[in-house]
């Protein structure tokens, strides 16, 4: 695809932006000066501790544009996103758009990309928690169908691609699908070596390693109702009591504020040290000293597994099923789940997940030589 010059990467939260971190270490260091990768930033985090915060961290050059979203609901911010997405590309028009993961931004950026008739790709194509009421779920399946380039992290994307007729190549003669691996572990593999900096990073917030466990919560599903998220502090309360191990809690933006309407109703958790949301070398520090990580993410749930560290997972479904299989993580079934079922799963000796399984740390490789070559 030797003629791609100009490649417009659609990004808007967290988990996008640790994705372009090691694409950009990969692209510095092909030294391709004919291709010109920019960063369009559709504003889906608009906390300056989510979006800002990673850029300088993680060597990541600017936003080309970056969006101010009005809107307030997710249907009328893809709105808002599709409006701004499709004047920003018919103004300075890419020869391809890349979406990545699954987000309201991806959704936009996809839907964008396509009336316009840009080629697109997805980076982390083929997941399938196959339950229809996740917005991530449904924004897979829509992008998917509507890339001409399909990254999948393993054979097991591939093969629910090929379920869903993808590719077509009687209607879509050009689609291709790639196994490139996951770049979240060739992320990971940037980072992994600076323990002495994640030591230190401990020391200055009093946590020594071992001595904590580390929780997120941000899936509309667990914070949209306040019982939901009531439950899941009242379980991670216990799990400190019971274990007598503290809670270590970066706060994302929607979270904070349901807690601080609990806050206001009188409600406290003395065993849980809630902090600012964390950039990703921070969270990476956070993960490998902890004991073990409950999180309703899915990249974090993918990178703590990958760090050795036994992850419970604040879903009744994930994409990530492999890991489960493994026993390297455990579905608590909704919320917190059963703390007797959490402290069984922590008992359990914690397998080793093979590099392998997502590329070795050479999915960014892959990604730019199948475009570039």
């Amino acid at each position: 695809m030797n003629k791609v010059k100009r490649i417009d990467f659609v990004v808007g939260n967290r988990p996008q932006f640790i994705k372009l971190f090691p694409l950009f270490h990969c692209l510095r260091h092909l030294n391709r000066q004919e291709v010109e990768a920019r960063i369009i930033h559709t504003g889906q985090h608009f906390d300056a501790d989510m979006s800002a915060a990673f850029f300088e961290p993680l060597q990541l050059p600017i936003p080309h544009a970056e969006f101010r979203l009005q809107s307030k609901t997710p249907a009328e911010q893809i709105s808002e996103m599709l409006y701004n997405l499709k004047h920003q590309f018919t103004q300075a028009a890419p020869d391809l758009v890349v979406v990545l993961g699954d987000t309201n931004s991806t959704l936009a950026g996809a839907l964008a990309a396509s009336q316009l008739n840009i080629p697109l790709a997805h980076l982390e194509a083929g997941l399938r928690s196959y339950d229809s009421d996740m917005p991530e779920e449904r924004n897979r399946v829509v992008v998917d169908h509507l890339s001409q380039w399909l990254f999948v992290p393993h054979a097991g994307a591939k093969e629910n691609l090929s379920k869903e007729g993808i590719p077509d190549h009687k209607n879509k003669p050009k689609t291709r699908v790639v196994i490139c691996g996951d770049v979240m572990l060739d992320a990971l593999l940037l980072v992994q070596h600076q323990k002495k900096e994640g030591l230190a990073f401990l020391k200055e917030r009093n946590l020594n390693p071992s001595t904590y466990y580390l929780a997120t919560v941000h899936r509309q599903s667990n914070t949209d109702s306040k019982n939901a998220l009531l439950g899941i502090l009242n379980g991670l309360q216990a799990l400190a009591e019971h274990s007598g191990y503290p809670i270590v809690f970066p706060v994302h933006p929607r979270t904070r504020l349901q807690i601080q309407t609990l806050q206001k109703e009188g409600k406290d958790w003395n065993q849980i040290t809630f902090l600012a949301p964390q950039d990703y070398l921070c969270t990476q520090h956070l993960i490998m000293g902890s004991r073990a990580v409950l999180t309703d993410s899915g990249g974090l749930q993918k990178e703590a597994c990958l760090h050795g560290k036994h992850t419970w997972v604040l879903r009744d479904r994930t994409e990530w099923n492999e890991l489960v299989g493994l026993g390297a993580s455990a579905l608590s079934g909704g919320g917190f789940g059963s703390l007797e079922a959490l402290l069984d799963f922590l008992n359990q000796p914690m397998p080793t997940v093979p590099l392998d399984w997502y590329g070795g740390g050479q999915a960014s490789s892959v990604f730019w030589s199948s475009l570039l070559d």
